[in-house]
């Protein structure tokens, strides 16, 4: 294959590449397939080998959609997500609060086979991969990677390597969401397969969920990370209620996510670093989601540097919406989360107003959360109030 002939240069028997990506993710991968497809010297570095596991609900909304047909994938839609539906179900615990139909479909993928197929992309394109290697520190003066196999030496480094990471070091993030979650097959689950479920019912801050992917389902939830709690415990709970049986055997899995305000930087100038997707904190409070902003990101990123002038500057400019975006999702979670009760109560039976919200702001982010909390509280009020 091509990428197997290219070759790094040498910088005093050190490897060299113009751009090192630490992460083969969606971010790193997006940035890589841009980058290599325009014949920039670039690597990317992942302590795993692909295929591999990947601990994400794999929910894709139509905005994320739009970006991989941007990227011009020579891939068919229907290889990288096993179901889609724009059917949503809303929950409290047992209760059934609403069911509605969104203008948009929502694909629900395999992130093991999702990974796998754009890193593919990338090593078609002549990138070169490094796997089974773990980045271990920057050197900033230097501006060199050093890995526990080999150091290199770049011009510009993109951290795509998730929420706790290496790139950790360069934003001091306090607070972290959870998620667990597992693949349970549809003999063990009854579960609607033209219906995404949603339940806000649980004991913390966070929702579960229930994502049909035909042969199996993906149930999991997420949540405000607390020392000292027992998610393993509060996930069998989550189990039970879902109807799986506590005999069947179910392999759980773990990630954290960053949930906090953002304070914006998206890159460290003394070593020409930019930050992506879940390491420089883009991910929305309200639903978790990740992946739109790691495929955003990691493009603005190749195109900032393949545009060669002033790189770090127009990669931070282009980032500004994001983390505007970012930014009022989480006000929006805090205050959602502390009134779940009464938002709860105020969705019964508003079906095509919680349709056109998940349309609007989470399928596009047509209207960027820019009115608040006040637009989603008066958009599930009922149009007409009775007279006091």
């Amino acid at each position: 294959m091509l990428f197997a002939t290219l070759q790094s240069r040498s910088r005093n028997n050190m490897k060299y590449f113009e751009t090192v990506i630490i992460g083969g993710g969606p971010a790193g991968a997006s940035a890589g397939i841009l980058l290599a497809r325009r014949g920039e010297e670039c690597c990317i570095i992942d302590k795993h080998s692909f295929p591999r596991e990947k601990t994400c609900g794999g929910l894709l909304s139509q905005k994320t959609l739009d970006i991989l047909s941007e990227l011009n994938l020579n891939l068919a839609p229907e290889s990288f997500y096993l179901n889609k539906t724009n059917r949503i179900r809303i929950a409290n615990r047992k209760k059934i609060i609403a069911t509605f139909d969104c203008k948009n479909n929502f694909y629900l993928a395999d992130r093991k086979i999702f990974d796998h197929l754009l890193i593919n992309e990338y090593k078609n394109a002549g990138g070169i991969i490094f796997e089974n290697e773990k980045a271990i520190d920057i050197d900033f003066r230097e501006k060199t990677l050093l890995t526990d196999r080999q150091k290199i030496k770049y011009n510009y480094l993109i951290c795509a390597d998730g929420s706790k990471s290496l790139s950790d070091k360069l934003i001091k993030k306090k607070n972290f969401g959870i998620t667990i979650e597992a693949d349970i097959p549809a003999d063990f689950i009854q579960f609607d397969n033209h219906v995404i479920h949603l339940d806000f019912g649980l004991n913390n801050d966070g929702y579960g969920w229930i994502f049909p992917k035909n042969e199996f389902a993906t149930v999991g939830f997420g949540c405000t990370q607390e020392k000292g709690k027992n998610y393993r415990v509060e996930f069998k709970k989550f189990l039970a209620d879902c109807g799986v049986d506590k005999n069947v055997p179910v392999r759980m899995k773990g990630a954290t996510l960053p949930f906090e305000y953002s304070d914006g930087k998206a890159v460290f100038p003394e070593a020409n670093i930019l930050l992506v997707g879940d390491a420089a904190g883009m991910v929305d409070s309200l639903t978790g989601e990740g992946i739109y902003f790691a495929l955003k990101s990691g493009t603005l990123a190749a195109n900032a540097i393949a545009g060669k002038n002033d790189v770090l500057n127009t990669y931070q400019e282009s980032c500004t919406h994001i983390f505007d975006i970012v930014n009022k999702s989480h006000k929006i979670a805090l205050t959602f989360y502390k009134y779940r009760k009464l938002f709860l109560v105020l969705a019964k039976n508003r079906e095509k107003k919680l349709a056109n919200f998940c349309d609007n702001e989470l399928a596009y982010y047509k209207y960027g959360y820019n009115n608040y909390i006040s637009r989603i509280f008066h958009s599930l009020l009922p149009s007409r109030l009775p007279n006091s």
